[in-house]
């Protein structure tokens, strides 16, 4: 089914709704380009394919999709930003439990606290301050401002690679030789740089690109909280 405005919208609106990330992240400071007339909000820069409705389409509203966006990006830096308080603090038993939430942070495995906050307790950023940049959306936030200065929606393998490689430092040229880029997406930057399509390589083409014929396809959702079946029965307290 092709695309419907809406989505089309508010893939766009996202980064000029945003424009502190995207100052984070690039520099480039998108304009707000929405145009809005008669209870209809689209983007003047992308082409709409015409489209009719089927009846069992779902029709959503295109303003609350953008706001429930908007609502994804700041829930996942204010869990970016609450994780990063414990991060690395506890690598062995005993770990942290829900008796420590409120109480004072610990010394991570280096001997040092994080700058930003001294107790064990959800972190905010309030009005008129800029959310910090972190390494585990900032891929993201590339993908937002890639999708606007293409004026699409749905970005190609040709734009993604090109820019990762232009975005993304390689730790040859990255400064102190370390670009922050972890196994996966260290991998797939690699890749592409040689000249390889990650994103098209599929099951197969993944583990030849590991020289890894056998790699398993099953998948075990760790650490949840409840109603899964638990298939490590000797750790205790997870679910799998």
């Amino acid at each position: 089914m092709p695309l419907f405005p809406p989505v089309i919208f508010i893939f766009k609106q996202l980064i000029k709704s945003l424009p502190v990330f995207f100052l984070i992240i690039t520099g480039i400071h998108a304009q707000d380009n929405m145009v809005g007339t008669a209870n209809k909000l689209f983007d003047p820069e992308l082409r709409y394919n015409k489209y009719t409705p089927n009846r069992t389409d779902r029709v959503i509203s295109r303003s609350k999709y953008h706001d429930q966006l908007q609502g994804f990006w700041l829930a996942q830096c204010i869990a970016n930003w609450t994780g990063l308080i414990t991060e690395m603090d506890k690598v062995e038993p005993p770990f942290y439990t829900d008796d420590h939430w409120g109480g004072p942070d610990q010394r991570n495995i280096w001997g040092n606290f994080v700058p930003h906050a001294d107790t064990i307790d959800f972190y905010f950023i309030y009005d008129s301050q800029p959310w910090g940049a972190d390494d585990d959306t900032d891929i993201e936030y590339m993908y937002q401002h890639l999708l606007d200065i293409h004026n699409v929606s749905i970005l190609s393998p040709e734009q993604i690679s090109r820019g990762w490689l232009h975005h993304i430092y390689s730790n040859e040229d990255a400064p102190n030789s370390e670009n922050f880029l972890w196994v996966s997406n260290e991998t797939a930057y690699y890749l592409m740089k040689g000249g390889l399509m990650g994103f098209l390589l599929g099951k197969e083409g993944v583990g030849q690109a590991f020289d890894k014929p056998n790699l398993s396809d099953t998948y075990w959702i760790s650490r949840t909280r409840r109603n899964f079946p638990d298939h490590i029965l000797a750790v205790e307290g997870e679910d799998t």
